[in-house]
């Protein structure tokens, strides 16, 4: 892949009243630095979880995921921190669920993109990425 590469993902309702969008691409940037940014608009709806080296926020319709990724064709040197694989995703319109049942469905929603993400980036560190994460509730 090249850098600047940005995968997204759109899934439309029959009625089109509501979207699910999220987008992952990898940047030079640190778990810690990214955490930082996440919670910089942070609210009182923010819960958290992390499992092995993914990191995952969600706010009450929106989720951020992180995982360590050196693309193919670069050296983990090269990164000024490190490189890091960035999923978000986000609720559009109105919706049929909300509440705690939305929040997780958008965080999976970014999860199966980040686990997509993961292999079509040529992620280095072959992590074994777990077939969910952990659940909010």
């Amino acid at each position: 892949m090249e850098a600047g590469f940005v995968f997204s993902c759109n899934v439309k309702t029959r009625s089109q009243d509501s979207i699910l969008s999220g987008d992952g691409s990898i940047h030079d940037i640190s778990a810690d630095d990214w955490l930082e940014g996440v919670e910089g608009d942070a609210d009182a709806s923010k819960l958290a979880v992390e499992f092995r080296d993914i990191r995952a926020v969600s706010y009450a319709a929106q989720s951020f995921l992180y995982v360590p990724c050196t693309p193919a064709g670069k050296k983990p040197g090269e990164a000024r921190n490190m490189y890091g694989l960035i999923v978000e995703a986000r609720t559009i319109g109105d919706t049929a669920v909300t509440g705690d049942e939305l929040r997780q469905e958008v965080t999976d929603f970014a999860f199966e993109l980040l686990k997509y993400n993961y292999e079509i980036q040529g992620c280095q560190e072959g992590l074994p990425l777990p077939s969910e994460l952990p659940r909010f509730a």
